[in-house]
């Protein structure tokens, strides 16, 4: 993979969502891009229009749910070094053991608080 461009690509259908993650981060001097879906963002991640150091996914969306960016992302020898936290609703146990089982370095449930959200990134991206 080239040079991260970005800390953080926040991947979420809801725009919502979108805007108050990039705001939180931002706020926290972090450097974030966004995709509304999941093929947007390999789109953005394969043109190098977002190298992000660190990708916020979540799993329920149109045009590419999360679990198949994951797939992706770790069978590409170029990009498997990324880290993923998914970032979801679903909070059941099949769901988090079959992120890990994907690659998922972690995993974080919404509704979210925006402290714990930071703690979050600052630890990931040590």
């Amino acid at each position: 993979m080239d040079a991260p461009n970005c800390d953080v690509l926040v991947v979420d259908d809801e725009p919502d969502t979108l805007l108050l993650a990039r705001r939180i981060l931002e706020m926290d001097k972090y450097t974030v891009k966004t995709a509304a879906n999941g093929m947007e963002a390999l789109d953005m991640i394969r043109k190098g229009i977002a190298l992000p150091r660190l990708i916020l996914l979540d799993i329920m969306m149109p045009k590419g749910d999360g679990w198949y960016v994951l797939e992706a992302l770790k069978k590409d020898e170029h990009l498997k070094t990324i880290k993923v936290t998914i970032f979801t609703v679903k909070a059941f146990t099949k769901d988090y053991d079959k992120a890990k089982a994907l690659g998922a370095d972690s995993y974080i449930t919404k509704p979210f608080r925006g402290e714990k959200l930071l703690e979050h990134i600052r630890e990931k991206l040590k």
